[in-house]
């Protein structure tokens, strides 16, 4: 994991790279090298798919008021990727919740799945979202991992990418978690995830990024 100056993938004309991270295993036995982008131009042709609430320790406030449906296996898969973050937070604070989302895809026939993690209070790493009567905004920054295989799945992280949450739509405001959510979008061809963020019914071009897999 780093933070670059260079700039590459002039062929897809995306240019400065914001996280990387490399990851050495046998995908069509080569070496691998995961990157990630904030400058992004998403072809034509992509199909997008919501990123996936996958909480941890998450209780509604009121348990009479119904939430998004959470799929368990989500659950347990962004614990997995995110672990390490968790047990470390819940050292400092034994009741602490976790707000995560996942998406999942296959490259060259290995499962790989891309999640988002929250961190309001790590000023560090992430920037919350802001506050107040003006303001547009509703998404923080923050982390991201991708994780390759199954058994022994290797990881890389990025910082700075947008978290907009929508755990928090009930079935009433199901028009707001339509105008409001992150998505992905995978070329498995090219190996490329795309990530975007809709606020309000509209894209964010400062929440687009986007992740290389390459040999």
């Amino acid at each position: 994991m780093a933070v670059f100056t260079k700039c590459f993938w002039r062929q897809l004309m995306l240019g400065c790279l914001v996280g990387s991270g490399v990851w050495s295993a046998a995908i069509a036995g080569a070496d691998v090298k995961v990157t990630s982008t904030d400058k992004v131009v998403f072809p034509s042709g992509l199909s997008w798919e919501r990123m996936r609430p996958a909480p941890f320790n998450f209780v509604a406030a009121d348990p009479s008021t119904p939430v998004v449906k959470i799929d368990p296996k989500d659950q347990a898969l962004a614990k997995s990727i995110w672990n390490d973050e968790i047990q470390k937070g819940l050292k400092k604070e034994p009741d602490a919740d976790f707000s995560m989302q996942v998406g999942s895809a296959t490259y060259r026939g290995v499962p790989v799945t891309f999640s988002l993690l929250n961190l309001p209070l790590d000023f560090e790493r992430c920037e919350p979202a802001l506050n107040g009567k003006d303001v547009v905004d509703m998404y923080s920054k923050c982390m991201a991992r991708v994780s390759i295989g199954k058994a022994n799945a290797h990881v890389v992280e990025f910082l700075g990418f947008c978290y907009l949450e929508t755990l928090w739509a009930t079935p009433q405001e199901a028009k707001y978690r339509e105008l409001n959510h992150n998505e992905y979008a995978f070329d498995a061809k090219e190996g490329i995830a795309y990530f975007r963020t809709l606020q309000y019914g509209k894209e964010v071009p400062a929440c687009r990024r986007a992740v290389r897999i390459a040999q």
